[in-house]
């Protein structure tokens, strides 16, 4: 077995069993018994620093018991931030490897008080965003020069996984304490949920670098990845914040109404403007307007679109006044329009306007660290969504199928799983979710995994795609059993894609 396969086995073993909802010394028991065969210590500590109240606070232990006297609160000596950072063996992945803590001044005035009767010592940090709090877990042996490299490496290996279960019992702020029960979390905002995946930690770093600007920014990724929750989170970061949030599907309008839509109209501007409208980019005055499948606009449409972005004013259809805007504009597809513009399906001028900063989410397969974070937010917020009471359970079989499964409709079908899931569990009165195979369903996704693939071949597989969804779904388009569902796209998205492609929902 690989040292990526051992590691991938023991997460396996940790998760299957702290994915439930436990107590932090339940988990940090399993991550010992789990860890022991490979990490030879003979105690595990979780101990939590908290650096505004200079205070240290041993959570619980797994292995040896820790006597009351290795520990002595009053006379701890907090290592500052900049020994803190020298200590560190690989800074990456916040690990400290002492083969003997004697030998660091530093670390020895601060361990000195803090069960000193251990000379080796394998720690993983957990810090949160204000570098106040830290949360460890630390592998401890009394004799000297136990840990080396190899046990590093499997911790680094195993950072992501660990960090998605510790980071659960981190404090909202840091001047609390941390909590001592893993749930499947609270309500949340969309940067919380980001921050907690770190398969998106790339993406973030980008994302908050941008925000304070007002560049334009281009999203992209496949169907379903969390682009509309990407902006939303630059919108809440940015000097636009204050601003309304305005979300266009640009694949849902009506060619006839495009220009009505997005700049507005006057009255009697054509027939049956019996008053005046604000379009979506007034409306969005002061905020960001997030232009969402911008590649689904017809060509017509993109030369008005790009007029309005680099003018920074519009007149409304039937207007003569023109109207200065200030507001934030962001883009997003899962097409890839620079392959677009060398057909001729997308203007070239529109594309470096748009692609000031460009920012590409993984697809979900890409980053199977982020899948319990997502399980277990949708299991939380679930219920409420669905009109439904009770809280529900995601039982080891649960989340082992969902680890592995392919999800090639990324986010946004996991969550439609959860839901079925939560669905299912309440209409059989039980509190666990189940997953069933068809919840991969192969023929899911729209223009997913085909990014780099040419055009035609794109449309190809997309058109195939909504037949399928159409015949299994005997034409209907909307509702709980409608294609649309299925495929994962607003009903509108899929009416206007059936009619671009001439495809008739009366045929089946």
């Amino acid at each position: 077995m690989s040292e990526k396969e051992l590691v991938f086995s023991i997460f396996q073993s940790v998760s299957l069993n702290a994915c439930r909802l436990i107590r932090l010394e339940e988990c940090i028991n399993i991550i010992y018994n789990a860890l022991s065969p490979f990490i030879p210590a003979s105690l595990l500590v979780c101990y939590f620093i908290n650096r505004i109240r200079k205070k240290i606070t041993v959570l619980t232990t797994a292995g040896n018991s820790l006597d009351n006297e290795e520990i002595e609160d009053e006379n701890i000596i907090l290592l500052s931030k900049e020994e803190y950072e020298n200590t560190l063996f690989d800074k990456k992945n916040q690990i400290h490897l002492w083969p003997d803590y004697r030998i660091f001044p530093g670390v020895a005035r601060h361990y000195r008080h803090v069960f000193p009767s251990y000379l080796s010592r394998l720690s993983i940090n957990f810090i949160d965003n204000s570098e106040n709090s830290l949360l460890s877990l630390s592998f401890c042996a009394k004799q000297s020069g136990l840990f080396n490299k190899t046990h590093a490496s499997i911790l680094a290996e195993l950072r992501p996984f660990l960090s998605a279960l510790m980071e659960n019992f981190l404090p909202a702020s840091p001047s609390e304490e941390p909590g001592a029960i893993f749930t499947y979390g609270t309500s949340q905002d969309d940067i919380a949920l980001l921050r907690q995946c770190n398969g998106m930690s790339a993406v973030l770093r980008e994302m908050e670098a941008v925000a304070p600007t007002n560049a334009t920014v281009l999203i992209q990724g496949e169907s379903g990845v969390g682009k509309e929750v990407v902006a939303r989170a630059i919108h809440r970061l940015s000097p636009f914040a204050n601003g309304p949030f305005v979300p266009v599907n640009c694949g849902a309008l009506p060619d006839s109404l495009i220009d009505s839509a997005l700049f507005g109209h006057e009255k009697g501007a054509f027939t049956g403007a019996q008053s005046s409208s604000r379009g979506f980019f007034e409306q969005a005055q002061g905020g960001t307007l997030f232009l969402d499948e911008i590649g689904e606009l017809p060509l017509a449409a993109q030369a008005r679109l790009l007029r309005v972005l680099e003018r920074r004013e519009l007149q409304r259809v039937g207007g003569e006044r023109r109207i200065g805007l200030n507001i934030r504009i962001l883009a997003a597809t899962h097409r890839n329009l620079r392959s677009m513009t060398r057909t001729g399906n997308f203007r070239e001028d529109l594309w470096y306007r748009l692609s000031l900063f460009p920012l590409k989410i993984p697809p979900l397969r890409q980053r199977r660290e982020d899948i319990i974070v997502l399980l277990r937010h949708f299991c939380a917020t679930a219920p409420a969504r669905l009109g439904l009471s009770g809280s529900f359970t995601v039982p080891p079989a649960t989340v082992n199928a969902m680890l592995t499964a392919r999800w090639p409709g990324n986010v946004r079908q996991l969550q439609h799983a959860v839901e079925r899931a939560v669905i299912r569990a309440s209409m059989n009165g039980k509190s666990d979710i189940l997953f069933r195979p068809e919840d991969e369903n192969e023929d899911i996704p729209i223009g997913t995994e085909h990014q780099e693939e040419d055009l035609s071949n794109l449309d190809a597989l997309n058109k195939n795609h909504i037949l399928r969804a159409l015949h299994k779904c005997k034409g209907r388009i909307s509702g709980k059993y409608g294609a649309a569902l299925l495929l994962g796209i607003n009903p509108n998205t899929l009416r206007s894609r059936m009619k671009r492609m001439g495809i008739s929902a009366k045929e089946y």
